[in-house]
Protein backbone atom coordinates (compact mmCIF):
# COMPACT_ATOMS: atom_id res chain seq x y z
CA UNK A 1 0.00 0.00 0.00
CA UNK A 2 1.01 3.56 -0.72
CA UNK A 3 0.33 7.15 0.20
CA UNK A 4 1.74 10.06 -1.87
CA UNK A 5 0.97 13.54 -0.92
CA UNK A 6 2.93 16.48 -2.68
CA UNK A 7 5.52 16.49 0.48
CA UNK A 8 5.26 12.51 1.41
CA UNK A 9 5.50 9.44 0.14
CA UNK A 10 4.66 6.25 2.27
CA UNK A 11 5.60 3.10 0.45
CA UNK A 12 4.31 -0.74 1.94
CA UNK A 13 7.08 -2.88 0.28
CA UNK A 14 9.78 -5.50 2.11
CA UNK A 15 10.81 -2.81 3.74
CA UNK A 16 8.60 0.63 4.92
CA UNK A 17 9.91 4.01 4.55
CA UNK A 18 9.19 7.35 4.90
CA UNK A 19 9.97 9.67 2.12
CA UNK A 20 9.97 13.29 2.40
CA UNK A 21 10.01 15.56 -0.82
CA UNK A 22 9.37 18.84 -1.91
CA UNK A 23 9.93 20.28 2.09
CA UNK A 24 8.95 24.00 2.60
CA UNK A 25 11.12 26.86 3.73
CA UNK A 26 13.73 26.31 6.97
CA UNK A 27 11.71 29.01 8.04
CA UNK A 28 8.73 26.63 8.37
CA UNK A 29 10.85 23.69 9.66
CA UNK A 30 12.02 23.52 13.66
CA UNK A 31 11.81 21.00 15.75
CA UNK A 32 11.66 18.29 13.14
CA UNK A 33 13.39 14.82 14.23
CA UNK A 34 13.91 12.41 11.09
CA UNK A 35 15.42 8.88 10.43
CA UNK A 36 17.54 7.87 7.39
CA UNK A 37 17.18 4.51 7.10
CA UNK A 38 20.08 4.68 4.68
CA UNK A 39 22.74 6.66 7.29
CA UNK A 40 21.18 5.20 10.06
CA UNK A 41 21.44 8.87 11.84
CA UNK A 42 18.36 10.37 13.72
CA UNK A 43 18.63 13.79 12.87
CA UNK A 44 17.15 17.07 14.43
CA UNK A 45 16.70 20.77 13.32
CA UNK A 46 15.39 23.49 15.23
CA UNK A 47 15.70 26.07 12.32
CA UNK A 48 17.53 24.87 9.43
CA UNK A 49 16.47 23.42 6.53
CA UNK A 50 17.02 19.32 5.94
CA UNK A 51 19.60 18.45 3.35
CA UNK A 52 18.87 14.90 2.02
CA UNK A 53 17.07 13.46 5.14
CA UNK A 54 19.91 13.63 6.81
CA UNK A 55 19.76 16.93 9.03
CA UNK A 56 22.83 19.24 9.85
CA UNK A 57 23.65 16.73 12.65
CA UNK A 58 26.68 14.38 13.31
CA UNK A 59 27.78 11.04 11.74
CA UNK A 60 27.02 7.94 12.32
CA UNK A 61 27.38 6.62 15.68
CA UNK A 62 28.79 3.51 17.02
CA UNK A 63 27.27 0.08 18.04
CA UNK A 64 24.79 0.34 20.98
CA UNK A 65 25.71 4.41 21.42
CA UNK A 66 22.61 6.72 22.94
CA UNK A 67 22.69 9.69 21.01
CA UNK A 68 21.35 12.87 21.70
CA UNK A 69 21.09 16.63 21.60
CA UNK A 70 24.29 17.91 22.84
CA UNK A 71 23.75 21.93 22.17
CA UNK A 72 20.04 21.58 22.10
CA UNK A 73 20.26 23.30 18.47
CA UNK A 74 21.71 20.89 15.95
CA UNK A 75 21.11 17.62 15.21
CA UNK A 76 21.55 14.24 17.13
CA UNK A 77 24.83 12.99 17.02
CA UNK A 78 27.34 10.55 17.83
CA UNK A 79 28.77 10.34 21.10
CA UNK A 80 30.46 7.71 23.36
CA UNK A 81 29.85 9.22 27.14
CA UNK A 82 26.35 6.79 27.33
CA UNK A 83 26.54 3.51 26.05
CA UNK A 84 24.08 1.01 26.53
CA UNK A 85 24.77 -2.66 25.34
CA UNK A 86 21.57 -4.49 25.05
CA UNK A 87 23.62 -7.94 24.35
CA UNK A 88 24.91 -8.07 27.80
CA UNK A 89 22.49 -5.48 29.64
CA UNK A 90 25.81 -3.60 30.55
CA UNK A 91 25.61 0.27 31.00
CA UNK A 92 28.69 2.91 30.68
CA UNK A 93 28.47 6.25 32.03
CA UNK A 94 31.40 8.54 31.00
CA UNK A 95 34.46 8.30 28.61
CA UNK A 96 37.55 5.61 28.42
CA UNK A 97 35.74 2.42 30.13
CA UNK A 98 36.55 -1.33 28.43
CA UNK A 99 32.56 -3.00 28.64
CA UNK A 100 34.29 -6.31 28.04
CA UNK A 101 33.65 -9.84 29.56
CA UNK A 102 30.81 -9.26 31.92
CA UNK A 103 27.11 -8.51 31.86
CA UNK A 104 24.67 -6.53 33.85
CA UNK A 105 27.33 -4.18 35.12
CA UNK A 106 27.13 -0.24 35.41
CA UNK A 107 30.17 1.89 34.83
CA UNK A 108 30.18 5.28 35.71
CA UNK A 109 33.27 7.40 35.33
CA UNK A 110 36.53 6.45 33.62
CA UNK A 111 38.90 3.57 33.04
CA UNK A 112 37.23 0.80 34.04
CA UNK A 113 37.76 -2.57 33.23
CA UNK A 114 35.01 -5.11 34.20
CA UNK A 115 35.01 -8.99 33.50
CA UNK A 116 32.81 -9.93 36.28
CA UNK A 117 29.21 -10.27 35.91
CA UNK A 118 26.61 -8.46 38.35
CA UNK A 119 28.40 -5.63 39.44
CA UNK A 120 28.96 -2.27 40.15
CA UNK A 121 32.48 0.27 39.30
CA UNK A 122 32.40 3.89 40.02
CA UNK A 123 35.09 6.11 39.81
CA UNK A 124 39.15 6.04 37.82
CA UNK A 125 40.68 2.60 37.46
CA UNK A 126 38.46 0.53 39.47
CA UNK A 127 38.12 -2.73 37.95
CA UNK A 128 35.74 -5.88 38.91
CA UNK A 129 37.88 -8.73 37.95
CA UNK A 130 36.83 -12.57 35.96
CA UNK A 131 35.86 -13.80 39.40
CA UNK A 132 34.01 -10.59 40.88
CA UNK A 133 30.91 -11.71 40.36
CA UNK A 134 27.99 -9.88 42.24
CA UNK A 135 30.72 -7.47 43.62
CA UNK A 136 31.26 -3.40 43.56
CA UNK A 137 34.49 -1.12 43.14
CA UNK A 138 33.50 2.41 43.73
CA UNK A 139 36.32 4.81 44.08
CA UNK A 140 39.87 5.26 42.43
CA UNK A 141 42.23 2.49 41.94
CA UNK A 142 39.44 -0.08 43.90
CA UNK A 143 39.73 -3.72 43.04
CA UNK A 144 37.27 -6.43 43.83
CA UNK A 145 38.79 -9.85 42.53
CA UNK A 146 36.67 -12.15 43.95
CA UNK A 147 32.58 -13.07 44.34
CA UNK A 148 30.30 -10.91 46.53
CA UNK A 149 33.21 -8.87 47.40
CA UNK A 150 32.75 -4.44 47.78
CA UNK A 151 36.01 -2.17 47.06
CA UNK A 152 35.20 1.36 48.31
CA UNK A 153 38.12 3.71 48.62
CA UNK A 154 41.34 5.21 47.42
CA UNK A 155 43.88 2.04 46.20
CA UNK A 156 42.11 -0.84 47.73
CA UNK A 157 42.33 -4.73 47.13
CA UNK A 158 39.65 -7.42 47.78
CA UNK A 159 40.14 -10.33 46.92
CA UNK A 160 38.48 -12.67 49.44
CA UNK A 161 34.75 -14.02 48.49
CA UNK A 162 32.66 -12.21 50.94
CA UNK A 163 35.12 -9.57 52.03
CA UNK A 164 34.91 -6.06 52.00
CA UNK A 165 37.71 -2.85 51.97
CA UNK A 166 36.70 0.88 53.07
CA UNK A 167 39.53 3.36 53.25
CA UNK A 168 42.91 4.07 51.85
CA UNK A 169 45.26 1.20 50.27
CA UNK A 170 44.12 -1.68 51.95
CA UNK A 171 44.31 -5.28 50.88
CA UNK A 172 41.97 -8.08 52.18
CA UNK A 173 42.65 -11.36 50.34
CA UNK A 174 40.82 -13.42 53.19
CA UNK A 175 37.44 -14.90 53.24
CA UNK A 176 34.01 -13.25 54.81
CA UNK A 177 36.34 -10.10 56.33
CA UNK A 178 36.57 -6.57 56.57
CA UNK A 179 38.77 -4.08 56.64
CA UNK A 180 38.37 0.39 57.40
CA UNK A 181 41.11 2.39 57.65
CA UNK A 182 44.36 2.77 55.96
CA UNK A 183 47.27 0.51 54.58
CA UNK A 184 45.63 -2.47 56.32
CA UNK A 185 46.49 -6.23 55.03
CA UNK A 186 44.34 -8.45 56.08
CA UNK A 187 44.71 -12.39 54.88
CA UNK A 188 42.68 -14.00 57.38
CA UNK A 189 39.14 -15.31 57.13
CA UNK A 190 35.75 -13.76 58.91
CA UNK A 191 38.38 -11.49 60.55
CA UNK A 192 37.18 -7.58 61.25
CA UNK A 193 39.84 -5.12 61.00
CA UNK A 194 39.19 -1.32 62.01
CA UNK A 195 42.59 1.16 62.40
CA UNK A 196 45.67 2.03 60.68
CA UNK A 197 48.35 -0.32 59.15
CA UNK A 198 47.39 -3.64 60.50
CA UNK A 199 48.73 -6.72 59.73
CA UNK A 200 46.41 -9.67 60.42
CA UNK A 201 46.77 -13.07 59.67
CA UNK A 202 44.04 -14.48 62.27
CA UNK A 203 41.58 -16.08 61.76
CA UNK A 204 37.60 -15.25 63.37
CA UNK A 205 38.90 -12.49 64.85
CA UNK A 206 38.43 -8.59 65.88
CA UNK A 207 41.41 -5.87 65.33
CA UNK A 208 40.84 -2.51 66.16
CA UNK A 209 44.25 -0.18 66.52
CA UNK A 210 47.31 1.26 64.71
CA UNK A 211 50.09 -0.81 63.80
CA UNK A 212 49.22 -4.01 65.31
CA UNK A 213 51.06 -6.51 63.52
CA UNK A 214 51.98 -10.47 62.86
CA UNK A 215 48.29 -11.05 64.92
CA UNK A 216 47.93 -14.52 64.25
CA UNK A 217 45.82 -17.00 65.39
CA UNK A 218 41.62 -18.13 66.09
CA UNK A 219 39.26 -16.24 67.84
CA UNK A 220 41.36 -13.27 69.26
CA UNK A 221 40.44 -9.66 69.75
CA UNK A 222 43.21 -6.87 69.28
CA UNK A 223 42.37 -3.89 70.60
CA UNK A 224 45.39 -0.85 70.43
CA UNK A 225 48.69 -0.13 68.94
CA UNK A 226 51.64 -1.85 68.30
CA UNK A 227 50.64 -5.02 69.40
CA UNK A 228 51.66 -8.61 68.23
CA UNK A 229 50.27 -12.05 68.85
CA UNK A 230 51.41 -15.15 66.92
CA UNK A 231 49.86 -18.31 65.40
CA UNK A 232 49.45 -20.15 68.48
CA UNK A 233 47.76 -17.54 70.32
CA UNK A 234 44.16 -17.96 70.01
CA UNK A 235 41.57 -17.48 71.88
CA UNK A 236 43.18 -14.51 73.29
CA UNK A 237 42.84 -11.01 74.35
CA UNK A 238 45.07 -7.89 74.10
CA UNK A 239 44.06 -4.76 75.01
CA UNK A 240 46.77 -1.74 75.37
CA UNK A 241 50.29 -0.68 73.54
CA UNK A 242 53.17 -2.93 72.71
CA UNK A 243 51.67 -5.86 74.13
CA UNK A 244 52.99 -9.42 73.00
CA UNK A 245 50.92 -12.59 73.07
CA UNK A 246 52.53 -16.30 71.90
CA UNK A 247 50.29 -18.52 73.64
CA UNK A 248 46.20 -19.57 73.48
CA UNK A 249 43.73 -18.36 75.96
CA UNK A 250 45.28 -15.88 77.07
CA UNK A 251 44.47 -12.15 78.28
CA UNK A 252 46.93 -9.29 78.22
CA UNK A 253 45.68 -5.21 79.22
CA UNK A 254 48.26 -2.87 79.56
CA UNK A 255 51.08 -1.94 78.14
CA UNK A 256 54.84 -3.44 77.15
CA UNK A 257 53.89 -6.82 78.40
CA UNK A 258 55.26 -10.20 77.40
CA UNK A 259 53.02 -13.18 77.83
CA UNK A 260 53.92 -16.09 76.46
CA UNK A 261 52.08 -18.57 79.04
CA UNK A 262 48.58 -20.05 77.86
CA UNK A 263 45.88 -19.89 80.42
CA UNK A 264 47.22 -16.70 81.54
CA UNK A 265 46.78 -13.20 82.38
CA UNK A 266 48.55 -10.40 82.62
CA UNK A 267 47.02 -6.81 83.97
CA UNK A 268 49.72 -3.73 84.04
CA UNK A 269 53.44 -2.34 82.64
CA UNK A 270 56.32 -3.99 81.97
CA UNK A 271 55.06 -7.80 82.77
CA UNK A 272 56.68 -10.97 81.69
CA UNK A 273 54.59 -14.12 81.97
CA UNK A 274 56.48 -17.43 81.03
CA UNK A 275 54.02 -20.29 81.64
CA UNK A 276 50.84 -21.55 81.92
CA UNK A 277 48.19 -20.73 84.40
CA UNK A 278 49.50 -18.15 85.94
CA UNK A 279 48.25 -14.57 87.08
CA UNK A 280 50.16 -11.24 86.97
CA UNK A 281 48.66 -7.88 88.23
CA UNK A 282 50.84 -4.76 88.37
CA UNK A 283 54.54 -3.84 86.54
CA UNK A 284 57.82 -5.08 86.12
CA UNK A 285 56.42 -8.25 87.59
CA UNK A 286 58.52 -11.74 86.21
CA UNK A 287 57.32 -15.28 86.43
CA UNK A 288 58.37 -18.50 84.67
CA UNK A 289 56.52 -21.22 86.09
CA UNK A 290 53.13 -22.31 86.26
CA UNK A 291 50.56 -21.63 88.47
CA UNK A 292 51.95 -18.42 89.80
CA UNK A 293 50.13 -15.36 91.11
CA UNK A 294 51.94 -11.85 91.58
CA UNK A 295 50.30 -9.02 92.32
CA UNK A 296 52.32 -5.96 93.12
CA UNK A 297 55.40 -4.40 91.64
CA UNK A 298 58.74 -5.80 91.01
CA UNK A 299 57.57 -9.60 92.00
CA UNK A 300 59.60 -12.77 91.10
CA UNK A 301 58.60 -16.11 91.03
CA UNK A 302 60.15 -19.19 89.28
CA UNK A 303 58.62 -22.02 90.98
CA UNK A 304 55.21 -23.24 90.73
CA UNK A 305 52.23 -22.42 92.73
CA UNK A 306 53.31 -19.68 94.79
CA UNK A 307 51.73 -16.66 95.40
CA UNK A 308 53.52 -13.43 95.82
CA UNK A 309 52.14 -9.78 97.16
CA UNK A 310 53.91 -6.99 97.97
CA UNK A 311 56.82 -4.58 96.26
CA UNK A 312 60.25 -5.83 94.97
CA UNK A 313 59.88 -9.16 96.46
CA UNK A 314 61.73 -12.47 95.01
CA UNK A 315 61.21 -15.02 97.00
CA UNK A 316 62.45 -18.28 94.57
CA UNK A 317 65.99 -17.27 94.95
CA UNK A 318 67.82 -18.43 97.99
CA UNK A 319 69.30 -14.75 99.33
CA UNK A 320 66.89 -14.35 101.44
CA UNK A 321 66.40 -17.96 102.76
CA UNK A 322 63.02 -18.24 101.70
CA UNK A 323 62.97 -22.41 100.59
CA UNK A 324 61.64 -22.88 97.11
CA UNK A 325 58.33 -24.33 98.36
CA UNK A 326 57.17 -20.79 98.75
CA UNK A 327 52.95 -20.83 99.15
CA UNK A 328 52.07 -17.35 99.98
CA UNK A 329 54.54 -14.34 100.74
CA UNK A 330 54.33 -11.03 101.61
CA UNK A 331 57.38 -8.55 101.12
CA UNK A 332 58.29 -4.82 100.80
CA UNK A 333 61.82 -2.91 99.76
CA UNK A 334 62.75 0.27 98.29
CA UNK A 335 64.25 -1.33 95.54
CA UNK A 336 66.04 -4.45 94.00
CA UNK A 337 68.84 -4.07 96.41
CA UNK A 338 66.75 -3.79 99.55
CA UNK A 339 64.43 -6.56 99.08
CA UNK A 340 62.98 -7.98 102.47
CA UNK A 341 60.17 -10.63 103.64
CA UNK A 342 57.76 -9.54 105.44
CA UNK A 343 55.01 -12.75 105.98
CA UNK A 344 55.68 -15.95 103.81
CA UNK A 345 54.24 -19.27 103.88
CA UNK A 346 56.13 -22.38 102.99
CA UNK A 347 56.01 -26.33 102.41
CA UNK A 348 58.89 -28.26 102.78
CA UNK A 349 59.96 -31.56 101.04
CA UNK A 350 57.28 -33.85 103.19
CA UNK A 351 54.57 -31.37 102.28
CA UNK A 352 54.19 -30.33 105.78
CA UNK A 353 53.16 -26.69 106.21
CA UNK A 354 55.29 -23.99 108.09
CA UNK A 355 55.29 -20.25 108.82
CA UNK A 356 58.19 -18.18 108.45
CA UNK A 357 57.76 -14.94 110.89
CA UNK A 358 59.63 -11.43 109.52
CA UNK A 359 63.40 -11.86 110.91
CA UNK A 360 66.19 -9.12 111.47
CA UNK A 361 69.91 -9.34 112.88
CA UNK A 362 68.35 -6.04 115.43
CA UNK A 363 65.22 -5.15 116.54
CA UNK A 364 63.63 -2.99 114.03
CA UNK A 365 62.96 0.36 114.80
CA UNK A 366 63.85 4.08 113.61
CA UNK A 367 62.47 7.00 111.35
CA UNK A 368 61.52 4.43 108.84
CA UNK A 369 59.68 1.56 110.67
CA UNK A 370 55.98 2.13 111.41
CA UNK A 371 55.51 -0.01 115.27
CA UNK A 372 52.45 -1.46 116.17
CA UNK A 373 51.92 -3.25 119.58
CA UNK A 374 51.54 -7.06 118.58
CA UNK A 375 53.98 -6.97 115.91
CA UNK A 376 56.87 -9.81 116.13
CA UNK A 377 59.79 -10.84 114.44
CA UNK A 378 62.65 -12.86 114.78
CA UNK A 379 66.37 -11.75 115.96
CA UNK A 380 69.07 -14.03 113.72
CA UNK A 381 71.81 -12.60 116.06
CA UNK A 382 70.21 -14.12 119.45
CA UNK A 383 67.76 -16.68 118.07
CA UNK A 384 65.35 -15.36 119.84
CA UNK A 385 61.80 -14.42 119.41
CA UNK A 386 60.64 -11.04 119.84
CA UNK A 387 57.12 -9.36 120.90
CA UNK A 388 56.54 -5.70 120.24
CA UNK A 389 53.96 -4.37 123.47
CA UNK A 390 53.54 -1.02 122.69
CA UNK A 391 57.10 0.83 124.34
CA UNK A 392 59.65 -1.99 123.54
CA UNK A 393 60.55 -5.13 122.06
CA UNK A 394 60.45 -8.01 124.61
CA UNK A 395 61.43 -11.23 123.77
CA UNK A 396 60.17 -14.86 124.08
CA UNK A 397 61.36 -17.68 125.53
CA UNK A 398 62.25 -20.60 123.04
CA UNK A 399 62.06 -24.21 124.90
Amino acid sequence: MGLTTSNITISGSTTASLNLTNLPTASSLTNILIYNSASGVVSYTASSAISGGSGSGGAVGAQYEIQYNADGASAFGANQDLVFDPTNSSLKVGRGNEMNGGSRVLFVGGDHTNRGSNSIIIGNGSSVNPDGINSIAIGEGAIANSNSTMALGIGTTVAGSGSAVFGISNTVSGSASLSTGINNTVSGNATFVIGNSNTVAARNSVVIGEINTSIDGDSNLVIGNSNSSTVNSSDSLIVGQGNSVTNAASATIGQNNQNSGSTTLVVGLLNRMGNQASLAVGNSNISTAANTYLIGFGLSASAQFQTIVGKYNNFATSNDGVPSGLLFGVGGGAGDGSRKTVFAITVDNNQSGSMRMPHNPTNPGGANNTLTTGSTYFNTTDSKLYIYNGTSWKSVLLT
